[in-house]
């Protein structure tokens, strides 16, 4: 039998029937191989069918038939395609394997290399959070007529400061019939007419300073005008860089004021009592402690501790006030003080308070990390750069180059822990610390915490979380002196109120046991489990006394030992006495 027609044009020609042609294209294009094999592929899947068709024409199919049998029977071409790239790379030279598949690790890493290069260098933060706000939600709250900044503000802009000679000496040696005094009253007078202004703001019930924003440069706007400071510095000030984490940035410019006007009330109050003005120089006094106290509600630790700073300033002059005062004190003076703010303030209002801390690490967060919308992301060189510039961080080593200290930075961000890990790591720290601090001053745990942080400042961990070294807070020694504030405000109760009952009574009170009234209860000791020391001294006067950091009763000695304490002086009294203070 002869061939048909069909058959014999598609033997001798290279076309095959465009079905069939279509075939062979999706099958070839589909196993993706190199073109030397697709080439023999080609060939293979033509052979084939040339030889199918061969068959059913042979057989007696039209070319039509023939063409559909052999669509039918050769089924799925993506899977036959799939087939057979499996088979060809199988069937590859093994070093050819090992060529390609290395070949592709490199590119792979290169390019995985260079994306996240890309993204930690020219990566920029998503900030979703105002801390900011949240720091001053409790402020907002306050009407403004109920807070204390509304009125200390003008008063602190129209201040003068001490004139550069009486600056430079100590304000605690400007004692009334000094060399210096004269100057000093003459300051003082320049300054009398803000006193009420003082006694207004410390008699509010609120502190109600709003942290950031134009009020703050509308301050130091018009600070530097009355104290005719440059005004590069204000602009300075006032800049706004929408990069940088606005807590970790924060503007505390009233602060250093607020120690100023503290001596002020200070001296003013002895230049009173020089001139027998004593109801004038207590109620400078009790203006001075208030305006202390009001610091402490302030949500960043630096108000807290210039607070304590301002109490211990107060309260030492107080109780020379009082000591001076202890014989022939008027009921009307008696009665001014014990309805002053230092015999009514709360036991719990000196007390220390860390939530602006922790929000102001959250914030530095979302704006030195990257976010993936789930919680993560990886840091940004340029923004712990940045960090590290604000905080003025010495430990950073010091690379001889801008291209050095890059690289640094880079190295650094490479093997920093991710955004989840990096906050994981703080909380941990953060909880496990404050166990600590919060036992009492006199526990040998406590400075466990302090053990806990060194360990991991030394680890090899550290490496991972360069955010937290910088940013990590050492908060014992903060809490200790805050403590020791509240020992000092509770000691100069109890004096005051002493001193009151001895003019009430004309005798000295033997313990505190005759004082059922004591405002506040027994003064506790932080540094004892027990109450302040209260004994009678050869002269008949009481003594009152901590048994200080030392942690023993040396009778109310206040001859100087060692202190193994690394962060206070090598030598601090055996006993620490309120009462009676010493002779200036």
């Amino acid at each position: 039998m002869n061939m048909p027609s069909f058959l014999a044009e598609n033997v001798a020609g290279s076309a095959l029937p465009s079905a069939l042609a279509d075939l062979i294209e999706r099958v070839v294009r589909g196993t993706r191989l190199w073109r030397s094999e697709k080439r023999d592929v080609r060939a293979e899947l033509e052979s084939h069918f040339r030889e199918g068709l061969e068959e059913l024409a042979s057989e007696g199919h039209s070319e039509d038939a023939a063409v559909q049998i052999l669509c039918d029977r050769f089924g799925n071409p993506d899977l036959t395609a799939k087939l057979i790239r499996r088979g060809k790379k199988r069937g590859r030279p093994m070093i050819l394997k090992i060529a390609v598949a290395a070949s592709i690790a490199s590119l792979s890493a290169v390019g995985a290399g260079a994306t996240y290069m890309a993204v930690i260098t020219w990566g920029k933060p998503s900030p979703s959070i105002d801390y900011l706000k949240q720091l001053n939600e409790p402020v907002e709250k306050v009407a403004v007529d109920q807070r204390a900044w509304t009125v200390l503000a003008d008063a602190l802009i129209a201040f003068k400061p001490m004139p550069n000679d009486l600056a430079a000496l100590d304000p605690a040696s400007m004692q009334p019939g000094g060399a210096d005094w004269a100057a000093v009253q003459r300051w003082i007078e320049s300054n009398r007419p803000l006193l009420a202004s003082f006694r207004e703001a410390a008699g509010r019930p609120f502190y109600g300073f709003v942290y950031g924003g134009s009020d703050t440069a509308e301050f130091l706007q018009k600070l530097s005008e009355s104290r005719a400071l440059s005004e590069g510095s204000v602009d300075a000030a006032s800049e706004s860089d929408p990069l940088q984490p606005p807590l970790i940035s924060i503007l505390l410019p009233h602060l250093s004021e607020m120690r100023k006007v503290a001596w002020f009330l200070v001296l003013d109050s002895r230049d009173h009592a020089l001139q027998g003005r004593l109801a004038e120089a207590w109620d400078s006094l009790d203006v001075s402690f208030r305006m202390g106290l009001q610091l402490f509600e302030g949500r960043t630790l630096i108000e807290q501790l210039v607070g304590a700073s301002v109490i211990r300033l107060s309260c030492e002059e107080i109780r020379r006030f009082a000591g001076d005062q202890s014989e022939g004190m008027s009921p009307e003076l008696s009665a001014r003080i014990a309805s002053s703010g230092v015999l009514k303030c709360r036991s719990d209002g000196i007390s220390p308070h860390y939530d602006g801390e922790l929000l102001s690490f959250q914030d530095v967060v979302q704006y030195v990390f990257t976010d993936d919308g789930n919680g993560n992301g990886r840091i940004i060189p340029s923004q712990i750069k940045r960090i590290r510039s604000i905080l003025q961080d010495e430990t950073a080593g010091e690379p001889r180059t801008g291209m050095e200290r890059d690289a640094e930075i880079l190295a650094m961000a490479s093997r920093h822990a991710d955004r989840r890990d990096t906050l994981l790591k703080y909380e941990e720290l953060w909880h496990d610390m404050a166990g600590f601090r919060a036992l009492p001053l006199y526990d040998s745990r406590r400075s466990d915490g302090d053990r806990l942080l060194n360990r991991f400042l030394n680890s090899e961990e550290v490496e991972r979380f360069e955010l937290i070294r910088l940013l990590m807070p050492s908060l014992s020694y903060a809490d200790q002196v805050i403590r020791e504030s509240a020992m000092e405000v509770a000691a100069t109760r109890a004096t005051l109120w002493v001193v009151i009952r001895h003019n009430e009574t004309g005798t000295w009170p033997k313990s505190w046991g005759e004082l059922s009234d004591l405002p506040g209860g027994e003064p506790e000791d932080a540094y004892a489990p027990a109450s302040l020391r209260y004994s009678i001294g050869e002269d008949g006067r009481p003594v009152i006394y901590s048994v200080w950091r030392n942690g023993v009763d040396d009778g109310g000695s206040s001859v100087s030992v060692g202190d193994a304490s690394r962060r206070i002086a090598s030598q601090t009294p055996a006993d620490l006495i309120y009462f009676p203070m010493a002779h200036r």
